[in-house]
């Protein structure tokens, strides 16, 4: 690296390469070695599987789905960045809604736990605890990276700076392309 040079870049560059990594081989450990990973057969219902030792290893399930949050929040971070250092106010706000969904995804994924050994299980709404995490706490809190990206585009990704300069460049290359055919 010379002398000199913001780092930062390369930074996310690495942290979003490396989640990817931890996401990839997280899942195939979680798909490929847990033995009877996908349950067993239900004792009333043949056709349906319950349990199995996935449910007793959360650990790598939780890995998975917060490297996927912090995968999301870097590629967000990574398409917000101009001349190699973020714009202000992205950082903390994709911070802060990755920290709230990796909360509310670790109580899913503990919910979970506890819903599979459970003869008595809690519902709520019709669903059962983990499903009402996920449609009621999960799904919506995902949509705030939807509302963060949409309502800070003019700041952080597409600055009128930025359309200016895209209109320059347009405008020159246009005139190149005349100059040449003309």
């Amino acid at each position: 690296m010379s002398a000199g040079r913001d780092t930062s870049d390369d930074r996310l560059a690495w942290a979003v390469f490396v989640a990817t990594l931890v996401a990839g081989s997280v899942f195939l450990i979680v798909a490929l070695a847990l033995p009877d990973g996908g349950g067993a057969p239900h004792p009333d219902f043949p056709t349906m599987r319950v349990g199995g030792t996935a449910t007793l290893s959360l650990w790598p399930q939780w890995l998975l789905g917060t490297t996927i949050i912090g995968f999301c929040a870097g590629l967000i971070l990574f398409g917000a960045r101009k001349g190699g250092r973020l714009r202000p106010g992205i950082g903390a706000s994709a911070t802060f809604v990755a920290l709230i969904l990796v909360g509310a995804w670790t109580w899913l994924v503990f919910a979970y736990g506890q819903y599979a050994g459970d003869e008595t299980p809690t519902f709520i709404l019709g669903l059962s605890l983990p499903g009402a995490i996920m449609m009621y706490v999960l799904f919506p809190l995902s949509g705030l990276f939807n509302l963060m990206f949409v309502a800070g585009f003019d700041r952080w990704i597409f600055t009128p700076q930025d359309e200016e300069e895209f209109d320059r460049l347009v405008a020159a290359k246009r005139a190149d392309r005349e100059e040449h055919v003309g």
